[in-house]
């Protein structure tokens, strides 16, 4: 895949939304039919056209049907949201933009495309990794919250988070793996992750997008290392200081005042009254009895 140029860029995601477009009135079709089946069906054509165009595995495309940022929303009954991930991989987050910016001169109003992933706070306390046993592989092993903690390192100027991850000796095995490094002239064996696991977990804490934009560097360890750091906290507890940073006054973070959505996963406009922002004429009309009664 050659995506070394803007214009590369431009050139994928134009070709992406040419080819979806062909099979468009197909895919409403079973996306509409909203069985299981049906929007397997929508998936595997979309990986084909992915494939297709030499991008597989640069990302990724999720469906909803009448949802809006994971919830059932009334006034998004026949509407489809699209969701483009960059599957956890920074790198990919170019191709994402560029095949955002594209959908605009394609895809009908009942459609509504997304950047990275919707998040609710509430996934961190229900995540659940699996992996074999190594040992016995009929036998399951689970991977929670419960085996992370984590220390902060805050970057207040940049509005960046680098954290040190501390994982529980026995479930690590599954998840990190040691590699050599040169850093500095210096060689250092360093835990770095196995697989996606790692980044499943941190997604369900803080979601998609600042787990690839506002965390910036992490250090892994097994719980056992104490590497000179005593205080750890909860790996849920990092999401109040991804909030803390979002929330700065100096941040240009805005959320949907319908449907939470920020302006990192779809483009906000804002009300007239400069205290709203909405992502769409269907949310702003949703909200509207609400905010009216302090819209000046």
């Amino acid at each position: 895949m050659d995506t070394n140029t803007e214009m590369d860029m431009v050139h994928l995601a134009n070709s992406f939304w040419t080819a979806f477009m062909e099979r468009e009135p197909e895919l409403k079709e079973l996306i509409f039919k909203r069985t299981q089946e049906d929007h397997q069906a929508v998936r595997d054509i979309t990986d084909a056209i992915i494939d297709n165009l030499g991008f597989k595995g640069c990302v990724g495309i999720l469906f909803g049907v009448d949802v809006r940022n994971g919830l059932m929303l009334t006034e998004r009954k026949d509407y489809i949201e699209l969701i483009i991930t960059p599957l956890y991989q920074r790198k990919n987050k170019k191709l994402v933009l560029a095949l955002y910016k594209a959908h605009t001169n394609y895809l009908p109003k009942y459609w509504s495309v997304i950047k990275y992933k919707f998040h609710q706070a509430a996934n961190i306390e229900s995540i659940t990794v699996n992996y074999r046993d190594e040992d016995d592989p009929a036998n399951v092993i689970e991977i929670t919250k419960d085996d992370f903690s984590y220390f902060p390192i805050l970057n207040a100027k940049e509005s960046k988070l680098s954290i040190v991850l501390f994982i529980n000796d026995e479930k690590s095995k599954y998840l990190i793996k040691k590699e050599n490094y040169e850093i500095n002239g210096e060689t250092r064996d360093l835990w770095i992750p196995k697989d996606y696991g790692i980044y499943a977990v941190l997604d369900s804490a803080v979601g998609e997008y600042h787990l690839l934009n506002t965390l910036d560097k992490m250090e892994i360890y097994k719980e056992s290392e104490e590497k000179g750091i005593t205080e750890r906290h909860p790996i849920k507890k990092i999401a109040d200081v991804v909030t803390m940073i979002a929330n700065n006054p100096m941040s240009n973070i805005h959320k949907c005042s319908r449907c939470n959505y920020p302006n990192t996963q779809t483009k906000l406009g804002i009300c007239k009254c400069k205290k709203a922002y909405y992502c769409d004429a269907i949310c702003q009309k949703a909200h509207r009895k609400l905010h009216k009664l302090n819209c000046l």
